[in-house]
């Protein structure tokens, strides 16, 4: 079993491949330790970022093309 609080950043947009790829690292061994905000955060994304960094050993970021459209992405 594997000890890291890992955050899981994606566009709203790509909901189900947040959702797919939370569920295969639960699945494999990551337990409990994998999260991902799941309100609408693209109106205080750095905020939410900022929290997560405190959380979290890994932030998963997800670079898509909806994703890379926002400015809060760049960002990241």
């Amino acid at each position: 079993m594997i000890l890291l609080s890992i955050f899981i950043s994606y566009s709203s947009k790509d909901l189900e491949i947040g959702e797919a790829i939370e569920n295969h690292l639960l699945k494999n061994g990551i337990d409990n330790n994998v999260w991902r905000d799941k309100r609408k955060i693209e109106t205080d994304w750095s905020r939410e970022i900022a929290n997560a960094l405190s959380k979290s050993d890994i932030i998963l970021l997800i670079w898509s093309e909806s994703s890379s459209k926002y400015e809060w992405v760049k960002n990241e």
